[in-house]
């Protein structure tokens, strides 16, 4: 999955930043709507700080990014967490 959305991200990416922060920025973002957590609650394990990942949300949401996203996501992730990803998305 990650060879299909590294090139959007790539796309997309601000200024300075790194790749691998968007690898693991994917990972928090999917954690926070999966499990419905607050941004700083977002405990270090999920890949990186909620601040850090709801930045970089933002910018992919208001950038265009998520909307090319979100169709690769859905289509790869299991069932259980493409459906919470769909309702997390209709909010």
């Amino acid at each position: 999955m990650w060879t299909q959305l590294e090139p959007i991200f790539a796309q997309f990416r601000p200024p300075g930043a790194k790749v691998r922060t968007d690898r693991a920025a994917l990972g928090t973002v999917l954690y926070v709507l999966a499990n419905d957590v607050a941004w700083d609650k977002v405990p270090l394990l999920a890949g990186t700080s909620g601040p850090t990942a709801w930045q970089r949300f933002r910018h992919w949401r208001r950038s265009g990014a998520w909307d090319l996203v979100l169709p690769v996501l859905l289509r790869d992730l299991a069932p259980r967490e493409a459906a919470a990803l769909r309702r997390a998305a209709a909010r």
